[in-house]
């Protein structure tokens, strides 16, 4: 990745393939192929995205271990219950109607939060013993020691943060706050874990050196992770940028204590202020906003998403700036 670029990624189904049916084609190719060497494969299971719909018998192993988060409670479920635009408490289904077992219509109390988690959970067992066959047909093959396991996301889903329920409406902590896992034999350490701060712009260069890359692209926007895969001390940053602009327009820098979030266009949200500041050490769930009361942080942390900023327009691509196409495109103006 040069700084800012577009993708467009076609699928055949427009993401409602289920993992039976990616695997079917999944692993009749490591039938043929799996002793091969040197190849790269992109498996990608669209279950854990709303809605649901995988057999309702995979929530009940389940049934004897009731969720166990304590936010959102029913004090935050009944403020968010006054929030509009897509996603939110009231707005799941049309007319508060699901289609699905393992998703409520609406979320407005404690117990339809609780269905819902258990819902996703259902979706994550259903995902994960798709997972299983993949690394069951490569010990099969005898190739599972040899190979490489990547397993990330695209994004994550919100759970009631600005009350938003199962969806990536927004910039907040828990939509890119994505998984990372990496099962390289005779490389990465079992049970190893890192906490650095790392972008998804950072996977080609760190799988690059793993592979004994050593001439890089210059003007890749990533780093290298390739010590810290190893459990050794290696790379970091000291704050990262997000942006979003599918439903609101928005663009944030995470620090390691706090979020700061600049939303230019709300779309038809009434749960996000223009300027955001939450502490995420303290606030993980984003209650309160303390863009009011640190006026100094605000502005130093908006001197960091400029800085980002005036670095993607240096790459000399000449690309405009995505978030303000898009509201341009929308035909509105930034707030």
């Amino acid at each position: 990745m040069i700084g800012w670029s577009e993708f467009h990624t076609p699928n055949l189904k427009g993401g409602s393939e289920t993992g039976d049916e990616v695997n079917e084609k999944a692993l009749a190719w490591l039938r043929k192929n799996a002793t091969n060497e040197n190849y790269y494969m992109h498996i990608n299971y669209w279950d854990t995205h709303r809605c649901y719909n995988m057999d309702s018998s995979w929530a009940d192993r389940f049934a004897d271990y009731p969720v166990t988060q304590p936010w959102p409670d029913e004090d935050a479920i009944a403020k968010h219950q006054s929030h509009d635009g897509a996603f939110t408490a009231n707005r799941q289904f049309k007319d508060s109607k699901s289609w699905v077992d393992l998703m409520p219509g609406a979320v407005q109390n404690r117990d339809d939060f609780e269905h819902m988690i258990t819902g996703y959970d259902a979706s994550i067992a259903y995902v994960d013993a798709h997972v299983k066959e993949v690394l069951d047909e490569l010990a099969a093959q005898g190739v599972l020691d040899e190979a490489v396991i990547i397993f990330s996301s695209d994004h994550g889903d919100a759970f009631g943060e600005h009350g938003i329920y199962s969806d990536h409406v927004c910039v907040d902590e828990c939509i890119h706050h994505i998984p990372l896992i990496v099962r390289w034999p005779g490389v990465t350490p079992a049970g190893g874990d890192c906490d650095s701060f790392m972008l998804n712009v950072d996977y080609a260069p760190t799988i690059c050196s793993m592979l004994g890359c050593v001439d890089l692209p210059e003007k890749w926007d990533g780093k290298s992770y390739a010590e810290n895969l190893q459990g050794r001390d290696g790379e970091d940053r000291d704050y990262l940028v997000w942006d979003s602009s599918l439903y609101t327009v928005q663009r944030a820098v995470r620090t390691k204590q706090h979020l700061y979030i600049r939303t230019y266009d709300c779309n038809d949200y009434n749960c996000f202020a223009p300027v955001e500041l939450f502490d995420m050490v303290k606030d993980p769930n984003q209650t309160t906003n303390l863009a009011g009361d640190q006026p100094a942080l605000v502005e130093k942390l908006q001197e960091k998403m400029d800085d980002w900023v005036r670095q993607q327009q240096s790459t000399g691509l000449g690309n405009p700036d995505p978030i303000f196409e898009t509201i341009k495109e929308r035909g509105r103006t930034p707030t």
